[in-house]
């Protein structure tokens, strides 16, 4: 019952890029320059992921990242800002 409730089948495939990043120890700004996208929105997929995946916090849902088998497992580019 409880992986069932903390099933990852729901997320977009953005939460998804984003939930392998944070889990891979990225920060909220390292996620937006990788993504291209502001730091909000990236705390707005956290949260987002959070309550999907009903994570008690951030450190939670990275833990579930790592119990799915989800981190390091996305094909993300390194985008260089500049």
């Amino acid at each position: 019952m409880e992986e069932r409730a903390h099933s990852y089948d729901h997320l977009t495939p953005r939460e998804l890029q984003v939930l392998d990043l944070a889990a891979g120890g990225f920060c909220a700004k390292e996620i937006a320059r990788r993504l291209e996208i502001s730091p909000k929105t990236v705390d707005r997929h956290v949260e987002n992921i959070r309550l999907k995946l009903r994570a008690r916090n951030r450190a939670h849902m990275i833990q579930l990242a790592f119990r799915f088998g989800l981190q390091g497992h996305l094909d993300i580019p390194f985008i260089i800002a500049g």
